[in-house]
């Protein structure tokens, strides 16, 4: 295992959305990396939310295995500051989940496993969404949603949002519901920080160093 060099982390999503997919291969037979996601961010410092995008890096693994994050590169996407990269370093003693972890937390969560085995047997297609990472507290919140088709309406229609913080991991039909069950009714789920209140779940800290 590769100790001090950092990849791109592979991508969450199996074949065509499946769970039980593996995933998509590069040429050289390695997972697929992840691509950049684009959010409204509010970090420390802001009065309020930026667009930005985000790339997660997990330790370089020899053998294939999934690796915990170990830095957020976050890349300015306004006027201003565009291009600028910020990277939020995870302590090395903390095991902070990368979006290949992440998935296999919601993948073995028994409502969420239970729900796609459902949807599955009732003919419908599921197809799961990308893992986004949302920076909130000093803690990451992990969203994933769900889309269901089926042969009446082959076009996916959002079915349920998928929200994991700390080791909760819940499922609703809005992604506000989500985290209402986390966070207790009325959570601001207009934007993400990374300062501010959250709950008693320990998300573990993602940063200890950011290198701008």
């Amino acid at each position: 295992e590769g100790q001090n060099a950092w990849n791109l982390s592979p991508i969450s999503t199996g074949v065509n959305g499946s769970s039980s997919s593996s995933l998509p291969q590069q040429a050289d037979g390695t997972p697929q990396r992840y691509m950049p996601i684009y959010e409204m961010m509010q970090l420390a410092g802001d009065s309020q939310p930026v667009f930005r995008s985000v790339e997660p890096l997990v330790r370089v693994s020899t053998i294939g295995n999934i690796q915990p994050m170990t830095s957020l590169v976050v890349a300015e996407s306004s006027f201003s500051e565009y291009g600028h990269l910020s990277a939020y370093d995870t302590p090395e003693t903390a095991t902070v989940l990368s979006p290949g972890l992440a998935n296999a937390s919601i993948n073995a969560n028994p409502t969420v496993s239970e729900q796609l085995t459902l949807l599955d047997s009732t003919g419908s297609k599921v197809t799961l969404g990308t893992v986004q990472i949302l920076p909130i507290a000093d803690s990451l919140l992990y969203v994933r949603p769900l889309y269901v088709s089926s042969s009446q309406t082959s076009y996916p229609l959002l079915e349920d949002v998928v929200v994991l913080y700390g080791k909760e991991v819940t499922m609703a039909p809005t992604l506000s519901q989500a985290l209402d069950k986390i966070f207790g009714a009325n959570s601001n789920s207009g934007s993400s920080s990374t300062s501010g209140g959250g709950s008693s779940s320990s998300a573990g800290p993602i940063s200890t160093r950011v290198r701008g």
